[in-house]
This record gives structure tokens, sequence and C-alpha cells, in this order.
């Protein structure tokens, strides 16, 4: 599907939702007349809407959930050597139970295949020479595979069984700190280095699929079996049945056109989820799935974040995502040496990698909240003795007293706001924007308080104490002018213009297993 007709469906789409549910198939055939495969792409689409599930991000399938045509098993179950003993999860290819291998007498992932997948002879005879070729993988970033079986017609795939969680679970916990991220990327990208060496494509690489097991160690799953080769014939329309298997918002852009996957396909996948762990949000992030795969297919990823050091990934990041996989990186092994780079060069040259991290905009940004709030601590101080001063002039010993408590307010106030951005930028980084649109238009009206107060006080002293009187106009002055010009002028190198701001939490679409 090339992008204009993607574009078209999704304007075709939209407006059918907005249809009654009984009258939306007369309005697409209308709408898509005479065009009969552009009637079928939407009507399709239609079929799997459901406004409580987010469709694509899971598997397409035409004719159904693998749930729904699998046969489900219960704990206790047996299928040949193995003892079902309970479910473990549910992805795009099937139901994952944890089983015991009683031949070996050790606990193993044991995925039912959906019939979709194998559902003739040509395609089981491609998945059991896939699972060959990924079961003769041996990395430790690889989750193993140890058998393809077949139980009661059905397909069974035999792996390792990785106790531990997702790095979903762990994104959901907000961006991860620069060290930790580039450990993670190191791990998985040589896992797929040595994959593709043994020329076996993951073709689904998102966060579901990258566990990490009780010691901290990252295992990849599915590898080489989330996408059987499919004839060119097959591969034609997004929707149709077993052409788009995996995850839709974590695939390259040629995938979602139906063209054939390579490693290069992979790398931009790693580069959605390097992306993530880095911010927290998706790089090409819509309101909906369906508007995420069009920006996949029409526009450049947002920022790689607004504050701190993970932009220092940024060229690795872009170039990961680039549309064409002619211009990202020309192997595997080259994307590893730079991640390997730069983790070095961290862990190595600590105060250097600090000192380039505070040059960005971002830690300009960070550098001046807290600078802030220090020069509100010691005004507090510097109006106290201003108090002391001005209490021994006649006739305005009310006023001194007023102006130290309206100081002393704006700085508890104007604190608390800015600690509230430090916090939000460190820990829920993809949330700053739209803390700054709630709070920050709060700032300039304390700081111009804040400011006026100083003046005022140091016209009350001038004649008694002239070196505060002058410092407290200085001090007003000056910051006058930053609050004015410096912290918008940062705001703005931190926050560019053009870049597609972070939605709010609740337009965010889900992202389950």
């Amino acid at each position: 599907m090339n992008p204009k007709t993607f574009r078209r469906v999704k304007e075709i789409f939209h407006a059918a939702l907005e249809q009654g549910s009984e009258s939306r198939e007369e309005f697409v055939r209308r709408a898509c007349a005479p065009d009969t495969d552009l009637t079928r792409e939407v009507l399709s689409l239609l079929s799997h809407h459901d406004p409580d599930a987010t469709f694509l991000e899971g598997t397409l399938f035409q004719e159904g959930s693998p749930e729904a045509t699998a046969r489900l098993l219960s704990e206790g179950d047996t299928l040949g050597p193995y003892r079902i003993l309970g479910e473990a999860g549910r992805g795009g290819m099937g139901v994952v139970y944890r089983a015991l291998d009683t031949r070996l007498d050790r606990t193993v992932a044991l995925k039912a295949v959906s019939p979709l997948l194998g559902r003739n002879r040509e395609q089981r005879r491609r998945l059991r020479r896939e699972a060959k070729v990924a079961a003769s993988l041996n990395h430790p970033a690889i989750a193993a595979v140890y058998a393809l079986e077949e139980f009661d017609d059905g397909l069974f795939i035999a792996g390792e069984y990785v106790e531990g969680e997702n790095l979903r679970s762990r994104i959901e916990q907000g961006p991860l700190p620069l060290p930790e991220l580039l450990r993670v990327a190191t791990q998985v990208c040589r896992g797929l280095v040595a994959a593709h060496s043994n020329g076996v494509i993951h073709r689904d690489l998102k966060p579901e699929n990258v566990l990490s097991d009780i010691e901290g160690n990252l295992k990849i799953v599915d590898f080489g079996l989330a996408l059987p080769t499919l004839e060119p014939s097959q591969s034609q329309r997004l929707t149709q049945a077993g052409t788009v298997l995996g995850t839709p918002v974590y695939m390259a852009p040629e995938q979602l056109e139906g063209q054939e996957a390579d490693f290069r396909s992979d790398i931009f996948s790693f580069g959605v989820l390097l992306y993530e762990l880095a911010t927290g949000h998706h790089p090409f992030e819509g309101k909906t799935p369906l508007a995420t795969v069009a920006r996949i297919l029409e526009s450049r990823p947002g920022r790689s974040d607004a504050i701190g050091p993970p932009s220092v990934l940024e060229p690795i990041l872009l170039r990961c995502l680039e549309k064409d996989p002619a211009d990202r990186f020309p192997s595997t092994e080259e994307l590893l040496e730079q991640v390997q780079r730069l983790e070095s060069n961290l862990r190595g040259k600590p105060k250097e990698a600090f000192a380039s991290l505070e040059s960005l905009p971002g830690g300009w940004w960070v550098f001046h909240q807290s600078a802030v709030i220090l020069l509100y601590a010691v005004m507090v101080y510097g109006v106290w003795e201003f108090k002391q001063a001005a209490s021994q002039a006649p006739g305005v010993q009310l006023l001194p007293l007023v102006l130290f408590f309206l100081v002393l307010g704006c700085a508890l106030c104007n604190g608390t706001i800015r600690t509230h951005l430090l916090f939000t930028a460190r820990f829920n980084r993809s949330a700053i924007e739209a803390e700054l649109n709630r709070v920050g238009g709060w700032k300039p009206r304390v700081d111009g308080l804040f400011s006026l107060c100083l003046l005022l006080g140091a016209s009350l002293i001038v004649t008694q104490e002239q070196l505060l009187a002058g410092c407290l106009a200085a001090v007003a002055v000056s910051y006058t002018v930053v609050f004015l010009v410096v912290e918008p002028a940062t705001e703005r190198a931190v926050f560019k213009p053009g870049m597609p701001p972070v939605p709010p939490a609740s337009d965010r679409s889900s992202h389950p297993d």
C-alpha cells in the first residue's frame, strides 16, 4: 500500500467512524466506489475496530485472533511430553504457556502457533525451516528455541522460558537513565548481530518481545518466527490475512507497504524501541494507532527528548528511523559499534560526558531552574535583612513586613513550580511539555511580583542602607531581564517550535501485550 492510498484509507476510515454503526458499510461503499480494493481495505479496518482496543498495536488477522482460532489449554493438560503449568501470555502468533518438559524435567515456554500461520503445507514447511534456523542461534541475548512440535494438527514452539518482565513494564516506569539505556541497547544490539549474521530476521522487535530475567539480563524472544516468508502475491494489502503479521506500529515503512523485510527493517524497529526507552513515548506517536502508522509512512520522528542526556543518542536514533532502508546503518555491526562507543565514552570519561551533556540546551534549562530556586532562597534572607533596616524608618513599619511576606510567598510558589518541573523532567520526561503549558504561565507573573517587591523595598531603604538597596535593585533589574528574555529563549531552544508536541496521557494509545 503506497502512502497516497494509505492516506485515502485513513480519511474514509475516520469519516466512517463518525457514522452510525448500521450505516457505516453503506457509507464506505459510496465513498470508495468504484474502487473495490479500497472498499475492501476500509471495511477490513472497520471490522477490526474496537473503541476499547488498539488493533494496530497487535497482530492483524482478518479471520480472527489467535486466541479465537486456537484451542486453549488449561493447567494440567498434556501435549505429548509437555504438561501445562499455566498461561504465560498472549502475542501475535498465539498463546504462550509455561509448561514442563517431562523428558528433561525443565520448564519451557510453549507457544501455540495460530492456525492461520500453518494452515497449508507450504506455510508449515517454511515455519519449520525458520524454526530450525532460529534453533541454531546460541547467544546470551536470544531466548533459545528448542523444538517445533505438532500435536493434534496444531503447531507448538517450545523454547527457553524467561522468568521476568518485558521492556514494556520498564517503559511504563518512565524514561531510562542514559547508562541503563545504553546497557539495554548494547545487549539488544548484540542479539541482533548474532541473529543477522546467521540470516535470521526478527520482523517483530518491540518492548513486549524483549524480556529481562531476574538477574537483569535481556533475552529477545520470537526470533525469526514472527512472520513466515510469504509469496509476493500475498503481500499486496495491509489488512489481507497473513500479510502483515506482527505489530504495525513497530514496523518499518517497507514492511507496512508489503515489501520484503531484511535486517534493516529490524534496525528501524530497534530505533523505535530505543526511542521509547529514552523518552517514554513512540517516535511517531499519534492520537490513534492508525495515525501512528500514517506518521511512520509519511513523517519525520519527533525529537528524541526535550531534556537532558538521551539527546546524545539523536544521531543514532535518527539514522535507525530513516524511511529509506538504504539510509539506515549498513550493518547491525556498525550500529552496535556506535552504541558501544557512546557507552564507552560515558563510562570512561564521566566528567567529559557530563560537560558535554550540560552544554546541551536541555542542560541549560535544568541549570536555569535550579539557579532560580537558589536565588529565591537567598533573596528571602536578603529581604529579611531589608525588613530589619526598613523597620527603623519612621512611618513604614507595616510595609516592610508586607513586602517580606510577599517575597516569601513568591519564593514558595515559584520554587514549588520549578521543583515540580525539574522532577517531571527527571522522572516523567515525556510529560514535561504538557506540564510547562499547564503551570508555566504562573512563572512570569510570580517573577514579576518578586522583582516589583525588590524594587519597592530598595526604594524604602535607599537613604539608610545604600549598599543593600543597590543590591536589591540590581537583582530586581537583572532578574527581570532573565525571566522576560533569557528564560523564554532557553525554552524555545529546548522545546523547538514545529516539533509535534507530546500528547497528553489521555490521548495516547495503549500498548497491550
